[in-house]
């Protein structure tokens, strides 16, 4: 999954890799067939900006710098155009550049419980089960 479109990235993170069981709520608008059909966040350092920009634009990433700052006092980069095939691999490799704080791919660390909305109502899907609730 990924996470950080409200720029609390480093925040959910560090909830999720505390937590014993990590809920994820979320409406079936968020739902996609492939990673990579909504931005990536980088939470990111603000003197590493440009060379993240430059890191990205080298995986054929389209960075757009976001007009927030983080509670931590970081910028935050939305990487789109990006089709994300191996979300384990690209999460550690991203995770690896200097002046990066975190990205939003959650591949190590992925929802026990995944809560999903919709017109039809809730679904329920958890690491062994998957329930329906219907309006």
């Amino acid at each position: 999954m990924i996470k950080g479109g409200g720029a609390a990235l480093t925040g959910e993170k560090i909830v999720a890799q505390a937590s014993d069981k990590f809920v994820c709520i979320a409406d079936d608008t968020k739902l996609v067939k492939q990673l990579g059909a909504f931005a990536l966040p980088l939470e990111v350092l603000p003197k590493a900006v440009e060379q993240i920009k430059k890191s990205m634009e080298g995986i054929r990433g389209v960075p757009k710098v976001r007009e927030c700052i983080t509670d931590y006092g970081n910028n935050i980069i939305d990487v789109s155009g990006l089709q994300i095939q191996d979300p384990l691999k690209l999460e550690e490799a991203i995770n690896q550049l200097p002046g990066l704080v975190t990205c939003g791919i959650f591949a190590k660390r992925g929802a026990d419980v995944l809560i999903v909305g919709s017109s039809d109502g809730i679904k329920i899907t958890t690491k062994k089960n998957k329930f329906s609730f219907k309006k």
